[in-house]
């Protein structure tokens, strides 16, 4: 960036040389013509000369400058030009770009350059109308979700109005309860993809939000209807913000080719923002549809961002730019197109009872397990290698391992009753992402605040505060026996103070953040007291890093202490937009996997 001192004359002098600039160019542009062109100028200058005296000396100059490199020879030298202008004496400071501001502002210019080229064509014509579309979702090998989405509308010349309708049901059973997700989403746009309006719709287990989305003029201005009570507010909106389905009607419009990287913004209804997205094409390779049929599809990296949130996924799509196929990596469901009849098939096997969250039985010695300091679980994949699909640490130790079957030691000391404070040692290597407030932990939010204040302020609680912490949240929540089928936020936890094993996670891995602490939420099994014949639980905890290792701990248990029992399967910063992350990753390796106790300790 130049930066220049401006003096009285400054005005004066930028329009000069701004003139002289602009001669120069016209003048460059002769000087590109051929021989014959410059012989017509000299002629032209010379019968000027001839019949104007007054324009004598000016001829002969532009006579001089048509000879040969006559443009070269006119163009003043920079240091001549400022001389000329007197811009010697001004001050003249250069500084560099940032850096980051320059990658910024790259990808704000390549934005702006993929709005104009999409506009510029429809990504559906008035004959493809209406529009239908269904896809099937699936957790491991297990339908648990459908999709049905239909477009239609008319054109009027080159104008028209489009409306874009998406339902949409994903639902997982836990013995005799159901976890289900709602969303029915409509906007209604023009067909150069202009968003005009919106409405989402978002249902799980009995609680509701709405969010109705107009655009006037340069705002967005959206209402929301969430726990009783309704919200406005605005935002800036521009042309080239594409509405809920933008992703899908890019790739229509201009189907990507190998190799090339893509961005764009969308309105993510579910989060009633806008969302910045980029799209990383790889190579076509030959890949399997739901029906078993290889074909050639594009492999494309979608990643989307907000507030430093990321949510990824990637898509399959053929040479015409249909999504074929796609996978939400932080949660593994798979979407794949299909026809109708297909859905209609499996329609009933996504409603009925789901087994991947059933108690499962555990072979071998059980008698007083829940109070030994470590035991060792012999695991069977049904379908492949366990040792993938188990993580291990200090406290979840590999034995030994063969085709399919893998023994782990797990040893959980009890880490409450330690004299240690994290909020001053501060001795964390994780990443940032595990301090960081999330759409799920919402660190900032006034009521973890005041729990993590009461709890610290009760010494009584425990010794240090990490202690204090943790029964403190379990204090605060009455336990929900219950599988609530509808998964809280922390603050939502907070609020309606009760909660599963997976709000007691939550809302402590909040609380914790909000002391600086990183923390992450844990699922997998724990053994279930009680229980005839033995069976192993779904069960999720919290884990907080201290020292270099993280230390688990259990909000739902009256000291917060976790014994040898608890199985971590998965692990999750709560990063993603969907609640439901971490508990998806475990419910989807659990069919596939038998366990026995081979010794205890």
């Amino acid at each position: 960036m130049i930066k220049v001192k401006f003096h009285k004359q400054v005005n004066r002098i930028a329009v000069a040389y701004a003139n002289l600039l602009f001669v120069t160019l016209i003048l460059t542009s002769i000087g590109c013509k051929d021989s014959q062109t410059q012989q017509e100028n000299l002629n032209a200058a010379q019968s000027t000369n001839a019949t104007d005296p007054a324009m004598s000396q000016t001829a002969s100059q532009v006579a001089a400058s048509t000879k040969g490199a006559a443009t070269k020879a006119f163009i003043p030298k920079s240091s001549e030009v400022m001389e000329k202008l007197g811009l010697n004496d001004l001050a003249i400071e250069e500084k560099q770009v940032d850096p980051k501001i320059a990658i910024a502002n790259e990808k704000e210019e390549n934005r702006k350059r993929n709005a104009v080229l999409d506009r510029q064509r429809r990504w559906i014509q008035a004959q493809e109308l209406p529009r239908e579309v269904w896809e099937v979702q699936y957790l491991g090998n297990k339908p648990v979700g459908y999709t049905h989405e239909r477009t239609k509308g008319s054109a009027i010349g080159n104008d028209g109005i489009l409306r874009i309708e998406s339902s949409a049901l994903m639902r997982i059973s836990k013995a005799k309860e159901k976890l289900e997700q709602r969303l029915n989403l409509t906007s209604v746009e023009q067909f150069d993809g202009k968003l005009r309006s919106f409405e989402m719709e978002f249902i799980q287990g009995d609680k509701k939000e709405k969010t109705i989305g107009n655009v006037v003029l340069d705002r967005l201005r959206l209402q929301i209807e969430k726990n009783g009570g309704v919200q406005t507010r605005e935002l800036p909106w521009r042309p080239e913000i594409g509405g809920p389905f933008a992703i899908m009607q890019s790739l229509r419009r201009r189907p990507m080719k190998p190799n090339e990287t893509r961005e764009l913004e969308m309105i993510d209804p579910l989060l009633g923002d806008v969302v910045a997205v980029t799209l990383v094409a790889g190579d076509y390779l030959s890949t399997p549809r739901l029906d078993g049929e290889q074909i050639s599809m594009l492999e494309i990296r979608s990643t989307a961002v907000f507030d430093k949130q990321q949510q990824k996924t990637v898509l399959w799509v053929d040479e015409k730019g249909e999504t074929q196929k796609s996978l939400a990596s932080q949660i593994d469901i798979r979407s794949f197109r299909c026809e109708e009849s297909m859905v209609a098939r499996i329609r009933d096997a996504i409603l009925i009872e789901n087994k991947t969250s059933e108690p499962i039985s555990l072979a071998g010695p059980t008698s007083g397990i829940e109070s030994l300091p470590e035991v060792t679980f012999k695991i069977t994949h049904t379908e492949g290698d366990a040792f993938r699909v188990i993580p291990q640490d200090e406290y979840q130790v590999l034995k030994s391992a063969a085709p399919f079957d893998i023994t782990i030691r797990v040893e959980r000391p009890p880490v409450l009753a330690l004299d240690f404070n994290p909020l001053s040692e501060q001795k964390f290597l994780s990443d940032p992402s595990y301090r960081a407030g999330t759409p799920i932990l919402q660190i900032d939010d006034m009521i973890i605040k005041r729990i993590a204040d009461e709890s610290l302020a009760n010494e009584s609680l425990g010794k240090n505060p990490v202690q204090r912490l943790v029964l403190g949240v379990g204090n605060w929540l009455a336990t929900k026996t219950d599988f609530s089928p509808a998964m809280e936020t922390a603050s939502e936890t907070a609020r309606a103070r009760r909660g599963s094993s997976n709000e007691h996670a939550i809302l402590l891995a909040a609380v914790l953040r909000s002391q600086g602490i990183p923390s992450r939420v844990v699922t997998g099994l724990r053994f279930r007291p009680g229980s005839k014949p033995p069976a192993l639980e779904y069960h999720a905890w919290t884990e907080f890093e201290y020292d270099k290792r993280w230390l688990a701990v259990d909000a739902m248990q009256p000291t917060g202490e976790v014994n040898s029992t608890y199985l971590r399967i998965a692990e999750s910063a709560m990063s993603s937009f969907n609640p439901y992350e971490v508990m998806l990753q475990t419910f989807a390796v659990l069919p596939k996997l038998t366990f026995a106790i081979e010794g205890q300790k």
